[in-house]
């Protein structure tokens, strides 16, 4: 029930963002949403974090310091500028993520709408601009939030090759796969997901 319930949400949200209704019905106040036990969450040891960072290319090792070390999810990952941090540099601003809508690529608000501020170390401050100075942002134009929407350009931290965007199913497959075979590393569909960094974070 929980993960119909989920499932329904999401379309729902979808079509919020798609203008088609107005709100979220799942998200009412007289709806009680379903419970299910806990799943039993698989936190990496810091050893785990380090072997799939290193067997990632170089230009996308940053994706690891990113999710463990500041909590974003992929989108927001493959989303994020340089400009988003703060002029005293302690804050990041997650403002936006890339996804897909109607086989297209957008950028659009984090999930559930919202944006949100974390706190920035001056170690993950310090990886950002060498990872800037080793591959510079590229500049990406996107449409908001839907194929039609208004353009945005955004100074990318996390491209391919000749700024290269990719969607996070493709990163998933291309990139962060190949990250645990070049480790020597099996990976566990439900465990080594991109989500792993974000529960890494928690649990830190």
């Amino acid at each position: 029930k929980t993960v119909l319930f989920t499932v329904l949400s999401s379309i729902m949200d979808s079509a919020v963002e798609d203008r088609l209704i107005t709100v979220n019905p799942c998200k009412g106040k007289s709806i009680k949403r379903p419970t299910s036990p806990s799943s039993n969450i698989v936190v990496w040891p810091e050893e785990r974090l380090r072997a799939v960072q290193g067997g990632l290319p170089d230009r996308f090792r940053l994706v690891c310091t990113i999710g463990a070390r500041c909590g974003l999810r992929q989108g927001e990952i493959l989303g994020l500028s340089l400009d988003d941090t703060d002029e005293d540099g302690t804050t990041l601003h997650v403002q936006r993520q890339i996804r897909v809508v109607d086989r297209t690529l957008v950028f659009a608000l984090p999930k559930g709408g919202k944006k949100r501020r974390v706190p920035l170390s001056s170690g993950v401050l310090a990886a950002l601009r060498t990872h800037q100075q080793a591959f510079p942002s590229a500049e990406v134009t996107l449409p908001w939030s839907e194929p039609d929407g208004r353009p945005v350009t955004v100074q990318l931290l996390v491209t391919g090759d000749g700024g290269r965007v990719y969607t996070g199913d493709l990163f998933s497959k291309v990139v962060w796969q190949g990250a645990f075979r070049t480790a020597g590393l099996e990976y566990r569909t439900r465990a080594d997901g991109m989500h792993g960094l974000r529960h890494f974070y928690a649990s830190t």
